[in-house]
């Protein structure tokens, strides 16, 4: 079941990335970051921000795996910076609640934080 939920709320950013963050391109989803030095890694999706830098994108079913979504997303920026030779590599968790005590954990990260809404036309960035 938590496997479908994962892909309505993948296919519902992939429908409208601007609930996100206005100017959110897609450049991909469930994409390998990188294969060097025997690591390998997936994340959820990949959008071009209206600045051109990358946004790696994890997406959660439940808060409950925000801690999860935190180290692959950094793990993630790391490996997709590295291979890609980019300095600059923005990544964000999405979820449909993020308990507030997230915002204290995530932004000296620089982790951006999208709460996928119901039905909502606008923005939903807590970054």
């Amino acid at each position: 079941m938590a496997g479908k939920k994962h892909a309505a709320l993948v296919a519902q950013i992939v429908a409208n990335p601007d609930i996100l963050e206005p100017g959110l391109r897609l450049r991909g989803n469930n994409l390998q970051v990188s294969q060097d030095f025997g690591e390998l890694g997936y994340v959820d999706l990949i959008f071009q921000d209206s600045t051109g830098r990358p946004l790696l994108l994890e997406v959660k079913v439940d808060p409950s795996e925000l801690d999860k979504a935190i180290g692959q997303i950094l793990r993630h920026r790391h490996l997709f910076g590295q291979q890609n030779h980019i300095r600059s590599v923005r990544v964000g968790i999405a979820c449909p609640y993020i308990p507030a005590h997230y915002d204290s954990i995530c932004a000296p990260l620089g982790i951006s934080r999208f709460r996928i809404p119901h039905d909502h036309p606008g923005p939903a960035s807590e970054a």
